[in-house]
């Protein structure tokens, strides 16, 4: 039996960026290739060669639109938009020899070769401005507007479903931003736009100290809140590999409470971190991978967690807009932190100093908050949602330090649940105890990993008592985590289903 069956339409990517950064080293690691910009590792080779990225996630492909992220459209070695470089929306010919003619039929080659692999639909970076526009040499609003609408033409005609629009002379216009949607609307309303605030990958950091938290984050909330009024989707931007947890769900937290106020249409991207995606259904931007280095290991040791998150929002819970439902936050706010200083990595320029991050300890979506029982002096981030349509997900996230890495404090989790409906479990859990609203006696319980395509019968595994299902954590490991390859630190993410 595979309880796992596509349901639902998704508008969430593979994105290549951070693939491309791991493609850089792996190859100046190998002494082959080495280019100082990340941006040189997306090319024909890069992408459609032999171990190229269009040959990711083969479980997820026609769910996903592939999103070509920065350096498409450009020259290679290009490091910054001094002179204006950036945003053409015309193929590089020399990264992509194949795609020949005029810009649309540029485009449409490129688009084509994608969706031969299989994946759902392409997306691609946008600048937020034209090529050749910087603050000295700005177009009028009219050469504006022409600019734009030719480049959503040749979207059209090439079947681009997804605009990732980022940094750019006009990145932080709010009203370039919202006129790009209103051309959109004229001529390809079927195309999305993603929005975003650029900001770094710290909330609320300031010269002087860290505050940690989103709200506090001088005119950022604002800013974020102008774009959810018009926005298809909202990303919430960088983060850094080590507190990404408190900084993402902090983000999410604070949109979907804000855009709730105004009835906000706008969908989130939660970019990579996946659990928060499924267990809060918003859309996912897979920023992980499946590549391997030159020894064999894999690069990205929780692309699994992408897999689960993906099949929980396509056949269970679908992500929802941010008016759909409301959201409550724990009274108690936890902090990670992290000094970056010694990394080998772009963190480490925000120097000798010790980072916090940090977000409410639970966060519930159009439900009470959770009921949970602590068993060390600890929290972990726990997040649930019950979805409109019944399905139920609980996520127990990690917590980080320096000298311990990641962990996650014990915790046992009380939740209810119809009987005849899914329940989706991500993350370390020691006990869970499950209330149905009927006898469960006569029915048998099966639960399966969301990577795999086979659910077990897990009955004689379990407790069970007239409306009550007792599972151990090393039940919800064993099945949640059987999908792991070696190596593979991701967590466990399984549904749960009574028959």
């Amino acid at each position: 039996m595979n309880l796992i069956k596509n349901k639902y339409n998704l508008n969430s990517y593979y994105c290549t960026w951070a693939s491309q950064s791991d493609l850089r080293r792996i190859c100046s690691e190998n002494e082959i290739e080495f280019s100082s910009s990340t941006r040189d590792f997306l090319n024909d080779k890069y992408v459609f060669g032999d171990k190229g990225l269009v040959h990711q996630f083969p479980e997820l492909r026609d769910k996903l639109f592939f999103l070509f992220d920065d350096g498409w459209d450009v020259p290679y070695g290009l490091i910054n938009n001094n002179n204006g470089d950036f945003g053409s929306l015309i193929v590089n010919e020399e990264r992509f020899p194949f795609c020949t003619g005029e810009p649309k039929d540029k485009l449409k080659k490129l688009a084509d070769r994608v969706k031969n692999f299989g994946w759902k639909g392409v997306g691609i970076w946008v600048c937020a401005s034209a090529k050749g526009e910087v603050w000295e040499n700005m177009l009028t609003f009219e050469e504006r507007k022409q600019y734009w609408c030719e480049r959503f033409e040749w979207s059209k005609y090439a079947g681009i479903s997804y605009w990732k629009v980022d940094w750019g002379s006009l990145c932080n216009d709010i009203e370039f931003r919202k006129h790009l949607n209103e051309w959109r609307d004229e001529i390809y309303p079927e195309l999305i736009i993603e929005h975003a605030p650029i900001i770094g990958p710290f909330s609320g950091l300031d010269n002087n100290n860290t505050i940690g938290r989103f709200k506090d984050w001088d005119d950022v909330p604002k800013r974020i809140t102008e774009l959810s009024k018009f926005s298809d989707v909202i990303r919430t931007y960088d983060v850094s590999p080590e507190l990404s947890v408190p900084t993402t769900i902090d983000r999410v937290q604070y949109l979907l409470r804000a855009g709730n106020e105004f009835n906000s249409k706008s969908h989130v991207n939660a970019e990579d971190q996946a659990y928060v995606c499924a267990a809060l259904s918003v859309q996912i931007g897979i920023m992980s991978n499946q590549l391997r280095d030159n020894n064999g290991n894999p690069v990205r040791k929780k692309s699994t967690e992408s897999i689960r998150a993906v099949n929980w929002l396509s056949c269970f819970a679908p992500p929802l807009p941010i008016c759909e439902g409301n959201v409550n936050v724990g009274n108690e706010v936890l902090s990670d932190e992290c000094n970056f200083v010694n990394f080998k990595s772009w963190l480490s320029k925000f120097g000798d100093r010790v980072i916090s991050q940090a977000a409410p300890d639970l966060v519930s979506r159009n439900d009470t908050l959770p009921n949970v029982k602590y068993l060390e002096n600890e929290k972990p981030y726990i997040l649930s949602n019950r979805h409109k349509n019944g399905a139920y997900a609980i996520a127990v996230l990690p917590r980080f330090k320096q000298d311990e890495g990641f962990y996650t404090p014990a915790v046992q989790l009380n939740i209810t649940q119809k009987i005849d409906l899914p329940i989706g479990v991500f993350g370390e859990v020691n006990e869970l105890n499950i209330e149905f609203d009927g006898c469960v006696e006569d029915k048998r319980i099966f639960a399966q990993d969301l990577a795999s395509d086979e659910a077990v019968d897990i009955t004689d595994e379990c407790f069970l008592n007239e409306s009550t299902v007792k599972l151990s954590g090393e039940l919800i490991n064993k099945i949640g985590k059987s999908q792991n390859v070696i190596d593979d630190e991701s967590k466990p993410g399984l549904v749960i289903k009574l028959i």
